[in-house]
């Protein structure tokens, strides 16, 4: 077997085991980031960035704090990132028709898509540890120190 074909296993199997993993740790996604997935369903369904549609849901009021308000709109204190890297699963959950609308169902959702990301992002340092170390084991231990070691 050919090192790419190795290392193209190994990266798949690296990126599945940490989604998992990620997603069965108790750890749930900051207070920061409560407004990620109503954003991107605002970019979504709206084509707008304001949280306007959500801030007269009763569910959502102890979470007001988290938005300023602008010429009349509503807007995410924190940066617009994470919901526009949310966009894409918010755009597929519409179209097969899962329900966002609760915050229970939302914040489940924003988990699996951090999940995502962080299993991601390590397997890419993995690939980049690999080529700059050319050896799979030394990748393979930092890029679980980064992985399992870091706040990502």
């Amino acid at each position: 077997m050919s090192r790419q074909v190795i290392i193209a296993i190994v990266s798949l199997t690296m990126f599945i085991l940490l989604f998992v993993f990620y997603g069965v740790c108790r750890v749930i996604p900051a207070s920061d980031s409560w407004w990620t997935v109503p954003i991107a369903r605002s970019i979504v369904e709206d084509g707008n960035i304001d949280a306007d549609e959500f801030v007269h849901i009763k569910a959502y009021d102890k979470h007001l704090e988290l938005l300023e308000k602008s010429d009349n709109h509503y807007y995410g204190y924190f940066p617009i990132g994470s919901s526009i890297l949310a966009v894409p699963f918010v755009w597929y959950a519409k179209a097969i028709g899962y329900d966002l609308t609760s915050p229970h169902k939302f914040l489940t959702f924003e988990k699996i898509i951090a999940s995502f990301y962080s299993a991601l992002t390590a397997t890419i340092m993995f690939i980049a540890l690999f080529l700059y170390t050319k050896k799979i084991s030394v990748a393979l231990i930092l890029a679980s120190v980064f992985a399992f070691c870091t706040p990502i």
